[in-house]
Formats: C-alpha cells, structure tokens, sequence
C-alpha cells in the first residue's frame, strides 16, 4: 500500500504555478519473489498492476484554480531487479534501486537511496518506506522544484 504525494513549482513571468498530486493504493496481481542477500535484494519477476485515481490541485499564485480526480492506471510487467543496501540498524536499511517502485521512463522519480523500517508480521516482512525528495525539473524550458513525498508498506512472504 502506498500513499504519495507530488508538487511541481515553476515561476514563470512573475507568476507561481504549483501542481499537487495525492494518491492513495494498494497494488493488485503481485507476481514475483524475492530473495535477500547480505548486502542486496534480488527481485525475480516482480510486477503489479494499479488501478485507482489521483487528485491533481493546480494553483496560480496560492491561489487553487483547478481540481480534479485523474484514473491511475499502471502494469508493471514482471522484471528482474538487483537492489544493493546497507544495514543501519538491526531493523533499517538503506536500499538504492528499484525494488518496489513503478519504473519511471523519464528518469524523473530518485531510485534511492531510501531508508526502509523492517518489522515482521507473522511470516510476512514488512519494509515500511517514509522517503521524501526534493530535485529540479524543466517544465516547456522554464526551471523548477518537483518535491514527493511516499509512505507505504511492500510485505514479503516467508516461503
């Protein structure tokens, strides 16, 4: 399950337009298993889809000049990922890679690194993420700052 949020802020000919993005999911039609080493997690056909909404806020200055809900709709087809991390504590770590996110084609979301919480659950890992970011981004050739927010929860079953 996730919950992320985005904001993208330009200022263009003395204006300030910022864009805020809020979705809420949990993906569905997990494939994939994993496998983790001492120092990396090895993903093996890890894939899911998502299907659910974004609530997209434009505002022109403060000022909220748009709102609406957006469908969300993504397949990630099963892929072979290889994650390196760092051990913090006996129950964090800090992993660099793309195990648990929606590939990003444009290169535009950070792959790490990211701390992750660890915990159990039964016989189910649970690697709990609260990464936040901050980088610039050119929106039509006018420089901004796209800052996110993701806080979620990948489970991994024992097997």
């Amino acid at each position: 399950m996730a919950h992320t949020e985005g904001t993208v802020t330009i200022n263009d000919q003395g204006q300030t337009i910022k864009t805020v993005t809020v979705s809420d999911y949990v993906t569905k039609n997990n494939v994939g298993t994993a496998k983790i080493t001492s120092n990396q997690v090895i993903g093996n056909g890890i894939g899911y889809s998502i299907d659910t909404t974004v609530n997209v806020a434009t505002y022109i200055n403060n000022i909220l000049t748009e709102q609406l809900d957006v469908p969300f709709v993504a397949t990630v087809p099963p892929a072979n990922t290889i994650s390196p991390y760092i051990q913090i504590t006996a129950d964090s770590i800090t992993v660099t890679g793309d195990f648990g996110v929606l590939p990003d084609p444009s290169g535009n979301v950070p792959t790490g690194p990211i701390g992750l919480k660890l915990s159990w659950l039964g016989d189910t890992l649970l690697l709990k993420v609260n990464s936040t970011f901050t980088q610039t981004v050119t929106q039509n050739g006018v420089p901004g700052v796209m800052t996110g927010t993701a806080v979620g929860v990948t489970k991994l079953k024992k097997r």
